[in-house]
């Protein structure tokens, strides 16, 4: 009994690098730094949740929002030039306040 136990833990322990999950990627101080200045040009916010924030006039050119939490976000006048969109398509150049894809 002590075995089957033993053996069980082992598989279920293991198990639990074997299942496949989304792991958030941002960086924090990106983050931090886009709530802070409005600016973050190339910056990894994949993953992040920025749900209700005040992106109005942000520049967020390159930057990958794949992931990321956005509803209930104002982002009038954003800068959305090539970044990667919460779905992971690219957002073309013109994209001002929504992501044209």
């Amino acid at each position: 009994m002590k075995r089957l136990v033993s053996m069980v833990y082992m598989v279920m322990s293991l198990g639990m690098f074997m299942i496949p999950y989304e792991a958030t990627a941002f960086n924090s101080m990106d983050v931090q730094k886009l709530k802070t200045t409005n600016q973050c040009p190339n910056c990894d916010l994949s993953g992040a949740s920025l749900r209700e924030t005040n992106l109005s006039g942000a520049n967020l050119t390159m930057a990958n929002l794949s992931g990321a939490n956005l509803s209930k976000s104002y982002m009038s006048g954003a800068k959305l030039n090539g970044a990667t969109w919460t779905d992971g398509s690219k957002c073309q150049e013109g994209s001002v306040g929504q992501c044209i894809k």
